[in-house]
């Protein structure tokens, strides 16, 4: 059943205004005409909720291989149009990334794609035939076309798979994206960035990422574990230990991530983080 929370929100704000709306307005014809108009916004509300009551028993909303969220190929790719940060533009790793197809960075090793050959720095060239959306919105088998150097691969009987559960493995450049399963499994837990850099320091995230639009993970974890209020002044220091350590790596790449605008507000946010603690 899906049920807008916008609207359910404002339903219930309307009854709690309505049982308190002699003390808020005196105009008892301006008083009688907000009732009113509370009365048919209810009216409305719970019409909306029935019908989606109703629409939940539709053969389509019980179908199995329906999930709102959509299903995952089972890999991580890079696409042609994320820019890689100019610290790595020169590099060798970036050139496994001149082409304009996208290319396979991550594997779940749970899924068939992993199972059944495909391999990371693989080219995707089509996904049933067609252009890769990024995710499936069913469970169907699929088939993926890859291009492997000069070879040119086909791969079927594939299953789609759940989000947000994955076991990964990536290239060095986007371990990141291993870490990222910790922010979805800890949300509402007080030691997720705890978690996070351990996971960074695990699989040696690099301090600077490899797509220009990615947020530096490390140095984000190691901020919010500094600001935390439950971590004990030892604690603290241990990991703004750490944290120097990283900064002293930081200021080593200074000069040549001037243009890294977000770099450099993370690696702000620690400074002031560690400076907090010494005073």
């Amino acid at each position: 059943m899906v049920i807008n929370i916008k609207i359910l929100f404002f339903g219930l704000l309307m009854l709690l205004l309505e049982n308190n709306i002699k003390f808020i307005f005196y105009n008892k014809l301006f008083c009688i005409m907000i009732k009113k108009i509370l009365k048919l916004t209810l009216i409305l509300f719970f019409s909306y909720f029935y019908s989606s009551v109703i629409n939940a028993q539709t053969p389509l909303a019980q179908d199995p291989k329906r999930n709102d969220w959509g299903y995952s190929a089972g890999f991580v790719v890079k696409w042609h149009s994320e820019k890689i940060s100019d610290y790595y533009i020169n590099t060798p790793v970036a050139k496994k990334y001149q082409t304009k197809n996208p290319v396979i960075v991550c594997l779940d090793k749970r899924g068939d794609a992993y199972k059944l050959g495909v391999r990371l720095y693989d080219e995707l060239l089509e996904v049933n035939g067609s252009e890769f959306k990024g995710h499936f919105k069913t469970m169907e088998k699929f088939e993926v076309k890859i291009k492997r150097g000069s070879q040119i691969l086909s791969i079927k009987n594939l299953t789609p798979m759940d989000f947000f559960s994955e076991d990964n493995i990536c290239v060095p450049e986007f371990a990141d994206r291993i870490c990222l399963n910790e922010i979805f499994k800890n949300t509402h837990s007080k030691d997720m960035w705890e978690k996070v850099y351990e996971c960074c320091e695990k699989n040696n995230v690099p301090l600077i990422p490899f797509i220009e639009a990615q947020l530096p993970m490390k140095i984000d974890a190691l901020a919010n574990i500094l600001s935390q209020k439950h971590i004990n002044l030892d604690e603290k220091i241990n990991y703004g230990k750490k944290g120097s350590k990283e900064i002293l790596k930081i200021e080593d790449f200074k000069n040549l991530t001037s243009k890294l605008i977000e770099i450099t507000r993370f690696y702000t946010n620690l400074r002031s983080s560690l400076e907090k603690i010494v005073s």
